[in-house]
């Protein structure tokens, strides 16, 4: 990773989003070939993506600048550190071991995990619940990156970082009322009920620790 990655990783992550997106879309042509399954699958990819350019759109305005793009140089030079390390590679890389060990990253990673594991294998499967499971699938992975973002963000400690971090948080909680939202719609399956609660669950004690996250970047500024 570059200098100017570190600096913009909203941009960085933002192309493992186009990966996860590439992923989904290879999964869902190796089991449904229907036509019905595809407009489904653009459906919910078409949600993701809509959610995630209007995202960049409203945040460059209250930025002020394009945030697909290099930030301005007044913005990269705040950024810099007033005694450059001696090895910049191996200070970011002990920055993303702080950020993958943080609480609440840890807490997203677990709950995507038991998440993920069974969407992807009722979705592979198909049945009733499948197309269900495609938009489980399809954005639980969305839910650790955002919070990931969002916490290397803070730690510049900058009105632009704040911005960043607010709004990944914010991301990371619409993405989590989606899951949601299928989950309760497979809440009478009594296979998945557990599964189903769990996800639950853990959803909402995420949501808490979110909507905390957020506040407490509120009143730091």
């Amino acid at each position: 990773m570059t200098q100017q990655d570190r600096d913009y990783p909203w941009v960085f992550h933002r192309d493992e989003i186009d990966v996860l997106e590439d992923e989904l879309e290879d999964l869902y042509e190796a089991f449904h070939d229907t036509e019905t399954g595809s407009l489904f699958e653009s459906a919910v990819l078409g949600e993701q993506l809509e959610t995630e350019e209007r995202s960049d759109r409203e945040l460059s305005s209250r930025l002020g600048f394009d945030v697909l793009e290099p930030p301005p140089p007044a913005v990269l030079s705040a950024r810099q550190p007033l005694v450059a390390p001696s090895d910049p590679f191996e200070t970011w890389q002990q920055e993303l071991v702080h950020v993958r060990s943080h609480p609440l990253y840890q807490q997203a990673k677990r709950w995507a995990i038991g998440v993920k594991s069974v969407a992807k294998q009722v979705y592979e499967q198909g049945g009733g619940y499948a197309g269900e499971c495609f938009r489980v699938y399809a954005n639980v992975n969305l839910v650790p990156l955002k919070i990931f973002t969002a916490l290397c963000e803070e730690m510049h400690e900058d009105d632009v970082g704040c911005e960043v971090a607010k709004e990944e948080y914010r991301l990371a909680l619409v993405y989590i009322g989606r899951i949601v939202e299928s989950l309760s719609l497979m809440s009478l399956s009594v296979e998945m009920s557990d599964w189903v609660q769990t996800s639950k669950t853990g959803a909402k004690e995420l949501q808490e620790a979110l909507v905390s996250a957020r506040s407490n970047l509120s009143r730091r500024r």
